[in-house]
């Protein structure tokens, strides 16, 4: 079983970790519920999380909810083994990187944004 450690002290957004973020959340609220989180992980990131932790959606979104907000944001996912994200986590980021990976068709797409 993996073991998710989430901190309040903890709060470190990196570039690549905001992007893992976007590709979780499908329906760009910024927000993510264990039901998002568990679609996010499964078809926006293709990670098949039940087979790599042995958890359900909803223990590991408990995990990572360590507010007890009823959900989870970007910073709440940095929050969690940071040290990781330090380590194995994407260079940074320039502006158009970040503007390119943004979810336009939930915008309507990019001329209406």
């Amino acid at each position: 079983m993996l073991a998710v450690a989430c901190k309040p002290g903890d709060f470190l957004v990196l570039d690549g970790m905001e992007v893992a973020f976007l590709r979780l959340d499908r329906r760009g609220s910024g927000r993510l519920g264990a039901q998002e989180l568990r679609m996010g992980l499964l078809i926006g990131a293709a990670v098949d999380f039940p087979a790599i932790t042995g958890l359900t959606a909803e223990a590991l979104f408990s995990a990572i909810d360590w507010r007890s907000a009823g959900f989870i944001t970007a910073a709440d996912l940095a929050a969690c083994r940071p040290d990781i994200w330090r380590e194995f986590g994407a260079a940074a980021l320039e502006v158009d990187e970040k503007v390119r990976a943004l979810p336009w068709l939930a915008l309507g797409g990019p001329r209406k944004a």
